[in-house]
């Protein structure tokens, strides 16, 4: 076999002199139930004794001393010792490894004391636990004194667990091999006693798999950096081998794997003889992939899985398909796909749990051309090494921070604590329709984090981030390609999204690691539903234990062996350990916050410290009118700010320097509990009522939770009035879910004074439906809105659930948008066109630039031009006589025919125009008087320049107006 297409890396095996000879030890267990000390040398002063199942140090002696195996242990091996320790002493003994004589042994001590005072400890040629040599492995853990202390030994590489959680890894050259045993440093009465020791000698046999396209490995320079990459790892105690499939005839393969099952096969050949996990590289067209899907599921389901071949239990087929079935998954009564685990398809595999860590660097299907793969990859693996030879190319403040976005409905997940505060001394919430557009996204991942944990609704390719702009709904995903230009630094990232992660179709998981210069490793999910990532997990990695075992053990632990969980990146990656003190957060639900114009909101913030830690808070962006004052914020929003959002961010740090930063938004609203989330603020008559129940905020838009309106065969009505500016256009909107209701088509909004009537019946079960209508107001101030389930002549039974019922003003009833504040598509603004005699102009709406620090629109002509924004107005009355009155500003106007003409409002593109303005000016109010035509409507224009006359400079123009005279 040549050895291009096949590398084992192996570390030679040295052995002290004093013991070369000794028997070689392939595993042993003594469980010390024998009262015999048989196989044990005792050295030093103090005797050793085994009774009722112990071994222990004998009492009323002050000496220090030995009791070790007389086995000759290898460099590489398990050691498992079930022990008991004093709550205050322990530390006087420990476990013993690699011992070659009383000067020359590694000693393990284990304090448990209490949460803050534990400790284990790793010494050499010692066993006092306070000398100044003494490594301490982990402290302020949670344990009983009578624990599993086990030590993996790879080579110069130590790993240390208590109860199977990592707590820590040690690196020492000194001592190659050795015996073990137990020591203790002197007491009167032992404090420490042993119940069984388990040494289980690790074969020559790879710990590590490196499955390869054979047809990739040949491409480039892919060898060189995969060689490399090997090397790396071996630094870190991982013995590999490097092995290329093909699933067809290949001469340079070592080993042809044509199916799933043969590929299956080959590794749990490997997992016989020690093997831990694996790594697939290359694109899953070259690579056998495995599918799966729920049984009894209809349809053409199926999901690509990696656990498959981690799991050395058999999987089952039950129709030929080849999709490998798992759980019986039937709807729910509310229709619904739900587990049955109690209808396994394989009774003789109840938990698809695996016995292997395992990843994925994958190209995905569409990358056909192996020279390309070898590119993308290869760039990877030079990622990879760059980090572990230089470290992280964050910034340490970077690295110390961990975000938490979460978007839509999911926004009611925010609770304390959050999983990723494990991790990051600092941390960033983001969270919420308002805040979660693609562009802030990008703006967000561009800051740095070690941790990211993205939470929302998504496909492979794209994420289906819902966001408002004035109170229009926009659907506008996160797609690969904002991944692609928008330079997140992110160096993991965990994808709470269906399907983000499959790797057969184009995905995000690839798409970060190979397409950004930060993002090492991302997990997710190839199906339905995602990966929520808990506290464990991401203490596991803080622990210092490699990301695919931390993943492995999430699945057995939370994910029950979740087949679509998928690790994309090294899963030997470890990353840097934080420190213990957790970040500080806000236990508040912060989801559909609302405050109604005019009155005082009131929001307690309530901080929460996972450690008790006191906490100080700051704000960015509090309104000028606001205040705050024993952790509640007052503030009293003006009539102004209806339909406008406020966002907020607020700054928490504890007296560890640990920070959160999380923005939250707050929706002026014009009527009082426009969520329904209490009653307060509506009159409610008829015989029913609104319920005492709240709905799932988990479905509802924002994660709000909303009470219903209930009928018995009944009816009810639920109303407010709500004071409105006379001759305006506001846009009504709603939510409304009504999924059971006995004559639903009976359930409806009413708008008295302005003669709506507005159907609110939905079907579906739990969904949400969006209504929205624009609404004229003539000579009213006052609107009543009804919220009706049935009415008098016609009841119904059942439950409606209305929520986020906004009302916002946008501008003169006679034209929309009158004001400039709406802006959703490529024009300055919404419900205006634009027209100019030559291309050099500049037409923008600009932020905060009109009156009252509100929006407006903009001219500018570098050059001499005519351009005018255009709107045709409708429903005047024929012979009535109108005013329009609007408002410009104007910076070096200047007319280039030497006429008057400058800025102007106009009609019907005449010369029935209001004052020409040239110059510099402030806001200035112009106005025209005109006559309804017969037809109803006119042609308004804002306009700079004009018939035959040209202009340079700028004009601003906001605030436009038509009544009657």
């Amino acid at each position: 076999m040549s050895d291009f297409r096949m590398r084992r890396f192996i570390q030679p095996v040295l052995l002290a002199s004093a013991v070369i000879g000794s028997p070689l030890a392939e595993s042993f267990t003594d469980v010390h139930n024998n009262r015999s000390l048989d196989g044990w040398n005792s050295y030093g002063s103090r005797q050793w004794f085994e009774d009722d199942s112990i071994a222990s140090p004998m009492p009323n002696n002050a000496s220090s001393g030995f009791l070790i195996n007389n086995n000759m242990c290898g460099e590489n091996g398990t050691l498992e010792v079930v022990l008991r320790a004093d709550q205050w002493n322990g530390q006087k003994g420990g476990v013993v490894f690699r011992w070659t004589s009383p000067d020359s042994y590694y000693f393990v001590t284990f304090q448990p004391g209490n949460r803050y005072s534990n400790y284990l400890k790793f010494i050499k040629n010692s066993m006092d636990a306070n000398s100044a040599s003494a490594v301490t492995i982990a402290s302020n853990f949670q344990a009983d004194t009578k624990i599993t202390l086990k030590v993996e030994l790879n080579g110069s590489t130590f790993k240390f667990y208590i109860d199977d959680d990592l707590k820590g890894t040690v690196t020492d050259t000194s001592l190659p091999s050795g015996q073990v045993g137990y020591g203790y440093s002197g007491e009167w009465n032992d404090y420490i006693d042993f119940y069984s020791i388990k040494w289980s000698e690790h074969t020559l046999g790879p710990q590590y798999l490196i499955l390869v396209s054979s047809q990739l490995y040949r491409t480039g320079s892919i060898m060189d950096v995969i060689a490399q990459y090997q090397q790396d790892i071996a630094q870190e105690g991982w013995l590999s081998e490097i092995i290329t499939v093909s699933k067809t005839s290949d001469p340079y393969a070592n080993a042809i794997c044509r199916n799933e099952k043969e590929l299956k096969q080959l590794i749990s050949n490997y997992y016989v003889n020690g093997l831990k996990g694996f790594v697939l590289v290359g694109s899953p067209n070259d690579i056998p992939t495995a599918y799966w899907r729920y049984h009894e599921k209809s349809g053409n389901d199926r999901d690509p899985s990696d656990l498959y071949y981690a799991d050395m239990d058999e999987w089952v087929d039950l129709n030929g398909d080849l999709i490998y079935e798992t759980f019986c998954s039937i709807k729910d009564t509310e229709g619904k796909w739900v587990e049955d685990i109690s209808k396994p398809a394989n009774p003789n595999n109840l938990e698809l749990y695996p016995e292997l860590f395992f990843g994925r660097i994958s190209t995905d299907g569409s990358v056909t051309s192996v020279v390309d793969q070898a590119a993308i990859i290869g760039a990877y693996f030079s990622k990879l090494h760059n980090y572990r030879v230089n470290g992280s190319s964050l910034t340490q403040e970077e690295q110390n921070r961990a975000l938490y976005l979460i978007n839509d409905c999911y926004s009611a997940g925010i609770h304390c604590p959050i999983n990723v505060q494990s991790v990051a001394p600092n941390l960033n919430i983001l969270a919420g329709y308002s805040l979660l557009y693609p562009e802030r996204i990008t703006a967000e991942l561009k800051k740095g984090y070690t941790y990211a944990q993205i939470i929302t609704h998504s496909g492979s390719d794209a994420h289906g981030v819902v966001s408002w702009k004035n109170e229009v709904r926009t659907d506008a995903p996160y797609t690969l390609n904002h991944v692609i230009s928008g330079g997140s630094k992110v160096h993991q990232i965990n994808l709470f999204a269906c399907s983000a992660a499959r790797f057969d179709v184009p995905n995000f998981g690839a798409t970060y690691i190979f397409n950004t210069d930060y993002t090492l490793n991302v997990t997710g999910s190839t199906g339905g539903w995602g990966t929520w990532m808990d506290d464990s997990y991401y203490s596991d990695l803080n622990a210092g234990e490699p990301i695919g075992d931390a993943f492995r053990k999430w699945l057995i632990r939370v994910g029950r062996g979740r087949p679509k969980g998928v690790l994309h990146g090294d899963p030997v990656l470890t990353y840097p350990r934080v420190l213990n003190n957790k970040a500080p957060v806000l236990n508040t639900k912060l989801v559909g916050l609302e405050a109604k114009a005019g009155q005082l909101f009131e929001l307690n913030l309530n901080p929460y410290d996972p450690d008790g830690d006191p906490v100080t808070i700051d704000f960015s962006g509090l309104p000028d009118d606001a205040s705050f004052f024993n952790n509640t914020l007052y503030w009293t929003p003006q009539e102004k700010l209806i339909g406008t959002t406020d966002t907020i961010v607020v700054h928490l740090t504890d007296d560890h320097n640990n920070s959160t930063e999380q923005a939250i938004t707050i929706y002026v609203s014009g009527f009082m509990n426009g969520t329904l989330a209490a009653e307060n603020g509506w009159t409610v008559t008829g015989s029913g009522s609104i319920g005492t129940m709240k709905s799932d905020g988990y479905d509802t838009p924002f994660g709000v939770e909303v009470l219903p309106l209930t009928t018995n065969n009944s009816w009810v009505c639920a109303s407010q009035t709500v004071p409105v500016k006379p001759n305006r256009q506001y846009r009504f909107s709603f939510w409304c879910n009504n999924p059971d209701t006995a004559n639903s088509n009976k359930v409806s909004v009413g708008i008295n004074q302005a003669g709506y009537f507005i159907p609110a019946a939905t079907t579906e079960k739990k969904e949400f439906r969006y209504n929205s209508t624009v609404i004229k107001t003539d000579d009213q101030t006052l609107l009543t809105f009804f919220l009706n389930s049935g009415c008098a002549g016609n009841v119904t039974s059942g439950n409606v659930y209305f929520t986020l019922l906004r009302l916002v003003d946008i501008g003169n009833r006679y034209i929309g948008n009158s004001e400039f504040e709406i802006k959703s598509g490529n024009f300055a603004a919404d419900m205006w066109s634009i027209d100019y005699w030559n291309s050099n102009t500049e037409m923008n709406q600009e932020i905060g630039a009109g009156i009252d620090n509100t929006n407006c629109v903009s001219i500018y002509h570098p050059v001499a031009n005519d351009s005018r924004y255009i709107q045709q107005i409708s429903g005047l009355t024929p012979g009535t006589y109108y005013i329009l009155k609007g408002y410009i500003k104007g910076e070096n106007i200047v007319n280039n025919e030497n006429g008057m003409v400058g800025a102007n409002l106009c009609i019907n593109n005449t010369l029935f125009n209001s004052e020409l303005l040239t110059g510099t000016f402030d806001w200035r109010e112009v106005t025209i008087g005109f006559e309804g035509p017969e037809s109803g409507s006119i042609t308004l224009q804002c306009r700079l320049g004009h018939f035959g006359n040209t202009t340079t400079g700028k004009a601003w123009f906001d605030n436009l107006t038509i009544l009657p005279e």
